[in-house]
């Protein structure tokens, strides 16, 4: 019979990921998947897809999904060059040119986040699902149980419903019927629905991570204040290496999504701007340039709110990690514990120094509770500069 593990043997180290392979499946418990089915159905919707979920198990996209999902992004291209040509042979050209221009720039822009979307998901598959399955691991072993998730997913489909929703009023409001050249443009535009649930996705993943980050706090509090065993100390310390793969996952499957919806709205703003004072020039009615005002605000606090959720949650969670940090130092200062105690405590200690960073944009920013602050510096700037340049 192999010996029990020691509390003195067990050293700070990289913890090795666990390995899926393709074909090897897992089951996922319910209650996580009604967290993430309003999500996935949004993903699904736009054949992005991280993962595929079948009779409760979880497994990489199938080869094939992964190639329609590349073959969706020529379908786009080609559905926007054909609205393009449209435009161009129903307007005069030398009138509505600039307009134009900027239309095309925010195709681009829808074009390139499909593009990245389906990509990241593509290279980043087996992290999908490897970050699922560390959640479900971390779940399991701290007793979370469905009835502790049922605001988290009640409040996940209001906010899922509500992007659909408001993308549904804000992009209608601009057509004065239900002409095919409308629905043609509503259609391309629905995509930015993708870039928003991207950020709503990270939002209940880091709210997950948070909520397992408290209950593990709570149970380790209440270990160290009864007599436990050797192997109850090495659980607790595997299940909080856990957490930080699970938060190391995340930033990696997530950064390149979040990093380019947060540029999108920045983009989007700014040539919410510029559109609205071509409509200007144009001599656009007022009730046209009103309705366009509305829409464009109703999106903007829209993704506001979503940008706010994802640097609070960025922060709070930072914030754990930081009064776990400050319990561990008062316990290894107490004359309570062993020497092979204090070690344990040592080793979280140095585990969250060696694998937690906040997210960050590739160097442009940090996710953090600036970020909000910053941006909204940005865009106020550009946006006084551009009137400053119609207005002179």
């Amino acid at each position: 019979m192999n010996p029990r593990p020691k509390l003195n043997s067990l050293v700070i180290h990289n913890v090795p990921r666990q390995q899926h392979k393709e074909g090897v499946t897992t089951i996922i418990d319910k209650d996580l998947q009604s967290v993430l089915r309003p999500l996935n159905f949004t993903l699904n919707m736009f054949i992005c897809a991280k993962y595929s979920i079948r009779d409760n198990v979880v497994t990489s996209n199938s080869p094939y999904y992964k190639c329609f999902s590349i073959i969706s992004i020529f379908f786009y291209l080609g559905f926007e060059i054909f609205v393009t040509v449209a435009f161009l042979l129903y307007f005069p050209i030398p009138k509505f040119l600039s307009m134009l221009m900027r239309i095309n720039y925010i195709h681009i822009v829808f074009l390139t986040g499909y593009a990245i979307s389906i990509s990241s998901n593509i290279i980043h598959s087996h992290n999908n699902v490897l970050l699922v399955l560390k959640i479900q691991n971390v779940l399991k072993s701290l007793d979370i149980k469905g009835e502790n998730l049922k605001t988290l997913v009640v409040v996940t489909w209001v906010f899922v419903i509500s992007l659909h929703v408001c993308c549904c009023l804000v992009r209608s409001s601009f057509f004065s019927g239900l002409s095919v050249g409308d629905i043609l443009c509503f259609l391309i535009n629905y995509i930015s629905v993708l870039f928003e649930t991207n950020i709503l996705y990270a939002v209940v993943i880091l709210k997950l991570l948070r909520k397992m980050l408290n209950v593990w706090m709570e149970k380790f509090i209440k270990s160290t204040k009864e007599s436990i065993g050797e192997r109850r100390w090495n659980t607790m310390y595997e299940t909080y290496s856990n957490i930080l793969e699970a938060y190391t996952l995340f930033v990696e499957t997530f950064r390149l999504l979040v990093t380019f919806s947060i540029l999108y709205i920045v983009f989007n703003c700014l040539m919410a701007v510029a559109i609205g004072i071509e409509l200007e020039k144009l001599s656009a009615t007022m009730r046209r340039n009103v309705i366009y005002l509305m829409s464009n605000g109703v999106w903007f606090i829209k993704n506001l709110i979503l940008l706010i959720l994802l640097c609070s949650e960025s922060e709070k969670f930072s914030s754990t990690l930081n009064n776990i940090r400050i319990m561990n130092t008062m316990l290894m200062n107490s004359t309570e514990y062993s020497d092979n105690e204090r070690k344990i405590l040592k080793n979280i200690q140095r585990l969250q120094r060696a694998s937690f960073k906040k997210m960050s944009a590739y160097g442009l920013f940090v996710v953090d509770a600036t970020l909000p602050l910053q941006l909204a510096g940005i865009i106020s700037t550009y946006t006084i500069a551009q009137l400053q340049m119609y207005y002179d």
